[in-house]
């Protein structure tokens, strides 16, 4: 397996009419977050997702904002 940044959290959001997403990296791979343009799929494999990532995807219509969510 290459050594891809962990992501923790993907946020997903349209921006001037491109999709976006903002991902935080793991503690172990420096904690950061950077910007990408989701629909690119050379950006978006450049990180490693598993079943603990959290992904919010405010594009979907009708649901609760993300200050909501419990």
């Amino acid at each position: 397996m290459e050594n891809k940044p962990y992501a923790i959290a993907v946020r997903i959001y349209e921006s001037n009419g491109a999709t976006m997403a903002d991902i935080k990296t793991s503690p172990c791979d420096g904690l950061k977050q950077e910007t990408i343009i989701w629909t690119k799929p050379d950006e978006r494999e450049r990180f490693y997702y598993n079943g603990y990532t959290l992904i919010y995807d405010e594009r979907i219509k009708n649901v609760k904002p993300f200050e909501e969510i419990r």
